[in-house]
């Protein structure tokens, strides 16, 4: 296969429709037979999700045993609707000293700098493995990553996950809690109100006191090192189901809420919490309450900050490590054994969002070459 740079491996990415629902077959082959062609050992793990393939990718090159550095990015996106685009989603598009498409800042710009950079160094100057983590499904609950570190050693020692954060490197983040509270009565007519029992009239005062007293309660613990320096809890839908009318008694209310832990805290012990303090026995005024936890917690994110990984690049972007709020594969790949820390290409304010872009002075050789001088520290004798 020819040789890329990473403009044209991103626009190879970028055309390759890798929304979470799809199989992720095509674009890991075509990154998995990239690097075959530049000497990186290839390991697939394949798993499926409502009977679809997906695919994360472990690329090492260099030496034996475990990696000591690893970038790492996911290749799925999120959803997109074409007509809210000025341009196709899917094509590499470059407009006032941008470049455009779905995915370009989260997070297949990165995959494409990363894979130019683990070509440029020849094996033979690698004393120690270097290695490309790509991972399938973290829009949707980080599912690859779980999946990938299940029952294995750890990945690698050091691994920057190129989440994009304007080259600042971040060390902190809170973790994630997806529930829903599913309360259940008796549907009705609403001219006979005593022949049902109003999940909404009769529960959902109640439940949403409780919840609120939850919020108060965790908000008392504090990590100033946050700009909202405490666990958050965010009431976000609340639903009484397709066949809800108002005359009709509401037989079902489900609350969507998620739950943003503290390094530090338990996620488990919160999920138990509040169970607990919202219905202890399972019922409200005579509704049935029902806890879900939709996904599987994403843990909180934290490595310190006297790390070597953490301090080279400090140096190297010349900027100081901190917190962000949003989430990603950190914790997962940290609790797995590994030192992450989040580093990456452009602004997370353009990701997720119609006419996503990449400003082009991070396609500038002066950032690739600042990444590839990170992997040679680490993986090289000769820096």
């Amino acid at each position: 296969m020819a040789a890329m740079d990473r403009l044209e491996l991103t626009r190879r990415l970028i055309g390759q429709r890798s929304v979470s629902d799809v199989s992720s077959r095509p674009i890991a082959d075509f990154v998995s037979n990239v690097l075959a062609d530049a000497g990186f050992r290839i390991d697939q793990h394949v798993y499926r999700i409502k009977g679809v393939e997906k695919v994360n990718i472990v690329a090492v090159k260099g030496g034996d045993g475990k990696p000591v550095l690893a970038f790492s990015g996911h290749l799925d996106t999120v959803p997109y609707k074409e007509s809210e685009w000025a341009s196709d989603p899917l094509k590499f598009v470059e407009r006032d000293n941008r470049f455009y498409g779905r995915g370009a800042c989260d997070m297949k710009g990165f995959i494409g700098l990363a894979m130019e950079i683990g070509m440029r160094i020849p094996a033979r100057e690698l004393t120690r493995p270097f290695a490309l983590v790509f991972t399938s499904d973290e829009e949707v609950g980080c599912v690859g990553v779980r999946r990938l570190v299940e029952h294995r050693d750890p990945i690698a020692e050091n691994i920057v996950i190129g989440e994009p954060t304007n080259l600042v490197p971040f060390i902190l983040h809170k973790g994630y809690i997806y529930l829903k509270v599913l309360l259940r009565g008796q549907e009705g007519h609403s001219s006979e109100p005593h022949k049902g029992k109003n999940a909404v009239m009769l529960a959902l005062p109640e439940v949403l006191i409780r919840l609120n007293e939850l919020r108060d309660g965790l908000a008392q613990v504090r990590d100033r090192r946050f700009a909202v320096p405490f666990a958050t809890l965010n009431i976000g839908v609340i639903s009484t189901g397709p066949g809800a009318a108002k005359n009709v008694i509401a037989k079902e209310c489900t609350i969507e809420l998620d739950v943003r832990p503290l390094p530090g805290q338990d996620v488990d012990e919160i999920v138990q919490a509040i169970r607990k303090h919202v219905s202890p026995d399972g019922r409200v005024n005579g509704i049935d309450v029902e806890i879900q936890l939709v996904r599987a917690p994403t843990p909180p994110f934290e490595t310190p900050d006297d790390a070597p990984i953490v301090q080279r690049l400090e140096g190297l972007f010349g900027t100081r490590a901190t917190s962000t709020s949003f989430n990603t594969e950190g914790g997962i790949l940290n609790r797995s054994g590994c030192l992450c820390v989040i580093c990456g290409l452009g602004s997370i304010e353009q990701a997720h969002k119609p006419d996503e872009y990449m400003e082009a002075k991070y396609f500038k050789d002066d950032v690739a070459d600042t990444y590839e001088r990170l992997a040679r520290i680490f993986c090289c004798t000769a820096a």
